[in-house]
């Protein structure tokens, strides 16, 4: 019995370590989210998804090289300036050329979306 509570309570150490060190990781996905603004236009210079329904506005314009994690139902892709390419959840992924723009799969949520500078 004594053998048992010792294997229990290492194992509880454990998790209560595993919990620990898992929080920073969380925080670095969290701040690996999309960074950006939405606007009635795709500012000169940025990748712009617009998404399969407009709210707040038409596009959701990133700000910003590099990864961005964001969750949108895309229907159009804009590079007005910098190329993109855009993952989904299933991790196929579209290309949108630099000063070209382009139709998304709107029926595959976007997992995260990389900007090139």
């Amino acid at each position: 019995m004594n053998g048992l509570r010792k294997t229990l309570t290492c194992a509880a150490a454990a998790l209560a370590l595993a919990g620990v060190c898992a929080a920073p990781a969380q925080a670095a996905h969290e701040a690996a989210a999309a960074t950006g603004h939405w606007s009635n236009s795709c500012d000169y210079g940025h990748a712009c998804i617009e998404p399969t329904v407009h709210e707040p506005a038409t596009y959701w314009v990133f700000d910003g090289c590099g990864f961005h994690t964001i969750y949108i139902l895309p229907a159009y892709g804009k590079a007005h300036g910098n190329a993109f390419r855009v993952t989904y959840q299933n991790n196929r992924w579209d290309d949108v050329e630099a000063w070209t723009s382009r139709p998304l799969d709107r029926r595959n949520e976007t997992k995260y979306v990389y900007v090139y500078c």
